[in-house]
């Protein structure tokens, strides 16, 4: 796993302490000093979500850091460690994960079945931005397109100064097209990743009714993805991915309570939608 890393803005003293404990190899004391900067939401980062990933996967964690790897991925798509991390413990260890580009993991474990590879693309392109970045790039090719077809239709320029304004609009439809591509993608997601959980115990299982003593449905590879469905108490139902002899199967599993021991599911993303969707 690549060292450390550390956020342009980061020089806290916490931060400091927690790096020192690391390189020290106590991970157990760094990870919950970087887990106290995590808690104050507008201090989180994908080098932050990183160097506890990474202390994660050194307490033999592989369920906790690839969450973590996950969250640095999602404020930073193309953030190179994580998704490389990510890339490695889905090797290793064969989690399930709904299909989404974003994290370079194409193994066609969908909701239901594949509807085709424009569909991807258009998730692919929509996790690019965020909605309301998307949103302001649509209003801005907008206006943009609007002033070029009033120059070129009303104000008539001369001929020899239309061509560039034709090629300026057709660059502006296409951008329209882009942002417009994106917002569908965002709408069309069936699995947005602040509505997911992930499994994080080593022998989570999905079971067929929300007690201990129920039967299993299939067991859970450490870090696999959840769509959750209903919540009843501290049991919630959820859908796994299909794909890998799996029909998308659905069941429930123990999600967060107050008894660590018995918590088998995390929710992928705590904070605000507004910071990933």
């Amino acid at each position: 796993m690549p060292g450390l890393l550390r956020a342009a803005s980061e020089s806290s003293q916490a931060w400091k302490d927690a790096e020192i404990l690391y390189k020290a190899g106590d991970f157990a004391a760094a990870s919950a000093d970087f887990l106290k900067i995590a808690a104050d939401e507008k201090s989180v980062s994908a080098a932050l979500c990183h160097n506890i990933g990474n202390c994660e996967y050194r307490l033999d964690r592989k369920g906790a850091a690839s969450i973590w790897y996950r969250r640095a991925v999602a404020l930073e798509p193309f953030h190179p460690e994580a998704r490389q991390n990510l890339r490695f413990l889905h090797t290793t260890g064969g989690y399930l994960v709904f299909n989404r580009w974003i994290w370079g993991i194409d193994d066609k474990r969908t909701v239901g079945d594949d509807p085709g590879i424009l569909y991807r693309y258009t998730l692919f392109l929509s996790s690019l931005a965020k909605k309301t970045q998307w949103q302001a790039l649509r209003t801005l090719s907008l206006w943009v397109l609007a002033v070029l077809v009033v120059w070129i239709v009303w104000l008539a320029p001369r001929p020899g100064r239309r061509w560039p304004l034709v090629v300026l609009l057709c660059l502006v439809s296409t951008t329209l097209s882009v942002t417009l591509l994106g917002l569908l993608g965002k709408t069309l997601n069936k699995t947005p990743q602040s509505q997911l959980l992930v499994s994080t115990a080593k022998d989570a299982m999905l079971r067929s009714a929300p007690a201990e003593a129920a039967g299993s449905v299939i067991g859970l590879p450490e870090g696999s993805e959840l769509f959750p469905l209903r919540v009843e108490g501290n049991w919630t139902y959820c859908q796994v991915p299909a794909g890998a002899g799996l029909d998308g199967s659905r069941g429930w599993i123990r999600t967060p309570s107050d008894d660590d021991k018995a918590r088998t599911a995390e929710p992928l993303w705590p904070w605000s939608r507004e910071l990933i969707d």
